[in-house]
């Protein structure tokens, strides 16, 4: 199993974060998390759609796709996220992606901004994979992409979809 698919093996069953400590958010429950980390299980969207708005306790996650098949998105961090990173100002990067569990080079550099006001956004249409060939998404790949988020004190979130890409002019 190849670095990439072991690491989203991982994070498809548990994504683990240092934010809301105290809390293990499963589903509908919570309980006294054993240790200082937690641990959130999410459910993605019912139709899996790399599209609308996707929520999670550490970034709220939008989709849309341009009529001429450019997929942008915006992370925002969430409330609880910017107290637990140690204030507003946090780095966000790309750490990990992949289109139909093929590794590529992540498109979203590091940025760092002031998350009370700001969306970390980005878009793509065209990408690489690792030490191969370039393509372009088309409707019904499976994209997954994970983002790192690192607060002032050092704090690190973590935020990762897996999604189908919508069909052109999807979520405007």
């Amino acid at each position: 199993m190849n670095r990439f698919r072991k690491a989203v093996a991982v994070a498809s069953l548990i994504l683990t974060s240092t934010l809301a400590s105290g809390l293990v958010a499963s589903g509908a429950h919570a309980e006294a998390a054993p240790h200082p980390e937690t641990t959130y299980r999410f459910a993605d969207p019912k139709d899996f759609l790399c599209a609308g708005n996707w929520e999670h306790p550490v970034a709220y996650v939008n989709f849309q796709r341009s009529h001429n098949g450019v997929l942008m998105w915006a992370l925002k961090l969430t409330g609880v996220s910017i107290q637990n990173l140690g204030g507003p100002v946090a780095t966000v990067t790309m750490s990990t992606a992949a289109v139909n569990d093929v590794a590529i080079n992540p498109p979203y550099g590091p940025h760092t901004e002031n998350g009370s006001y700001y969306n970390f956004h980005g878009s793509m249409k065209d990408y690489q994979v690792f030490g191969g060939a370039r393509s372009t998404i088309q409707t019904g790949d499976k994209l997954t992409l994970q983002w790192l988020i690192k607060g002032v004190n050092n704090t690190i979130a973590n935020r990762y979809i897996t999604c189908k890409i919508p069909a052109p002019g999807t979520g405007l």
